[in-house]
């Protein structure tokens, strides 16, 4: 699960098999069916939240940590899955239990980061300093990223851009949790975000560096977030947007979001106002299907300083058919295949698979109501 989550899957796998042919034990089913729900979610594989109620019912008989741990894992997988309320739901059982089990800090963390995405600064901060007063121990130790995270997070929030950067700091040393890699490599998206926004893009490549080390990049969740850190370090807007559509196509919308809001910072402050403003609709509308109303705010506020704006309407639902229908990435593909460039051509420019591309072009050429490549020339210089 550190290096290889297809060998973690294979092994399970046998495990299984295993369980089904010499041996009936429940325990071991129990333990078998939470580390696959653990893997899935690392790997963005929707079936996370299947498996979790799968193993609800014998973890409830067997109660203790394995229960808490449990409601941990489901908390995880439903706030990654854009499922917030859910994931306070899981939370707030979590909590009447009579013993979290160390617990407490990644569930705290958890919390903390949907009620600062909602506005709420706070109760977020409220959450914080309880995850900091939870000890760890048992599987509770291999979450301690969360709760440092967590922290990082609401001082960024804050504009104490030092401490926290001193704190993801802490995760690139190793400071945290039984083995850094898996710490850096579960939350690198996110806290190669807070480097490069606090202005240390040595310690962003560095982190970048870890993870491309830790992750062998066969799922698409390693993949996704590989590319958007890799656009982060490289202010590569191609890299930002294609990572944006492949979060949102793979179950993570919060990472979709911020993809989308980053690439039109970079975008409005290289003189694209137009590209950026489309970037940012893209990050607008995602963010609001969560209810995320204190990322709008914040993300209103950095592009305000670049002079983008939403304007006094608010998040607008984009159209189904015509060019305003394209989201960011099949805006840019369009561009690609524009100045005749092939799929593939515009697979190896974009840093995707050749499969990715062609559904763009299938979803544009859907939305335009063409029939070829050519009218998308065609229709691209008449657009100017």
């Amino acid at each position: 699960m550190f290096r290889n989550l297809a060998g973690a899957l294979e092994l399970l796998d046998q495990a299984d098999a295993l369980l089904d042919i010499s041996v009936s034990d429940r325990g071991q089913w129990l333990m078998s069916r939470l580390l696959r729900a653990v893997v899935q979610d690392l790997r963005q594989d929707r079936t996370a939240l299947q498996t979790v109620e799968e193993a609800r019912p014998l973890a409830r008989v067997f109660g203790a940590g394995l229960l808490a741990w449990l409601h941990t894992i489901a908390a995880l997988a439903s706030f990654n899955n854009g499922m917030w309320d859910r994931a306070l739901d899981e939370i707030d059982a979590a909590m009447s239990l009579p013993d979290l089990y160390g617990m407490g800090g990644p569930l705290h963390g958890v919390a903390s980061s949907i009620l600062l995405n909602r506005g709420d600064l706070p109760g977020a901060r409220v959450h914080v300093e309880l995850a900091e007063q939870s000890v760890s121990r048992g599987a509770a130790v291999f979450y301690e990223q969360i709760t440092v995270l967590s922290r990082a997070v609401v001082a960024d929030a804050e504009g104490d851009a030092q401490r926290a950067l001193e704190l993801v700091r802490s995760l690139a040393d190793g400071a945290v949790g039984v083995h850094h890699g898996h710490a850096v490599s579960t939350v690198g998206a996110r806290i190669v975000r807070i480097a490069v926004a606090g202005g240390d893009h040595d310690l962003a490549a560095r982190l970048l560096a870890q993870m491309r080390e830790l992750c062998a990049g066969e799922s698409a969740g390693e993949r996704n977030a590989l590319m958007y850190c890799q656009g982060l370090v490289d202010s590569d807007v191609d890299l930002l947007l294609t990572a944006a559509e492949g979060f949102a196509q793979n179950g993570s919308p919060i990472s979709a979001a911020s993809a989308a809001e980053d690439a039109a910072r970079i975008l409005a402050a290289s003189g694209r106002p137009t590209d950026a403003r489309a970037a940012y609709q893209t990050a607008i509308d995602r963010y609001a299907a969560l209810t995320a109303t204190g990322a709008i705010q914040r993300a209103d506020a950095a592009l305000r300083a670049y002079g983008v704006r939403r304007g006094a309407t608010g998040p607008r639902r984009r159209p189904k058919h015509g060019w305003d229908s394209l989201t960011a990435a099949e805006r840019r593909v369009a561009e690609l295949v524009a100045q005749g460039l092939t799929n593939r051509e515009v697979a190896e420019r974009l840093v995707v698979s050749v499969r990715t591309v062609d559904s763009h072009v299938s979803r544009i050429l859907a939305k335009l109501g063409y029939s070829s490549r050519v009218e998308i020339v065609l229709g691209f210089e008449q657009r100017g």
